[in-house]
């Protein structure tokens, strides 16, 4: 009895001293590592049939990849606006997802403001055709879809589109 009332301390301070120490995706832990910066292609962010129903070709984007899981992708291309907007609501989601959309639905400038203070020099950089436009001629969308966000810039007098899809969470 008295050796087993020894092993139970034992074995309690081995299991929490032993414990590795997990990132969560939230955690500053590689923030001094900088971002991948990739070439991407519209068909690894948006399904077969959304690419067809769009008529768009195989769209290339540059993609950050951060240290931590998190990503954002983004492109440029020319589609239907209606058909596009129409296109990312229909896109599917998980079953258990706590909060999708099924239209994507207007913001204004002012959220992409604060989304643009969130993102890293590196992303930036990267991306600066999507967030250095002039308000006067997009309008802006945004569409979550578990695990993405999706963020659309709409040209107000051509078919041109913005496109960022940015991974929002592990499920």
């Amino acid at each position: 009895m008295k050796g087993f009332v020894i092993v139970i301390p034992l074995l309690l301070l081995f299991t929490f001293a032993c414990k590795k120490p997990t990132a969560s995706i939230h955690d500053d832990a590689f923030a001094d590592i900088p971002p991948l910066i990739l070439r991407t292609s519209l068909k690894d962010t948006l399904t077969r049939n959304v690419l067809t129903t769009l008529q768009l070709n195989d769209a290339e984007g540059v993609k950050i990849k951060y240290q931590n899981g998190n990503y954002a992708s983004y492109f440029a291309y020319e589609a239907d606006h209606d058909a596009l907007l129409q296109a990312i609501g229909s896109l599917p989601f998980p079953r258990y997802a706590i909060k999708a959309d099924t239209v994507c639905y207007p913001i204004s400038f002012r959220d992409i403001a604060l989304l643009k203070q969130k993102v890293t020099g590196a992303e930036y950089e990267a991306s600066s055709f999507f967030w250095d436009v002039d308000e006067t001629k997009y309008d802006v969308y945004e569409c979550l879809k578990p695990p993405m966000r999706h963020t659309l810039l709409v040209s107000k007098s051509s078919k041109q589109v913005l496109h960022r899809a940015e991974y929002i969470a592990q499920l």
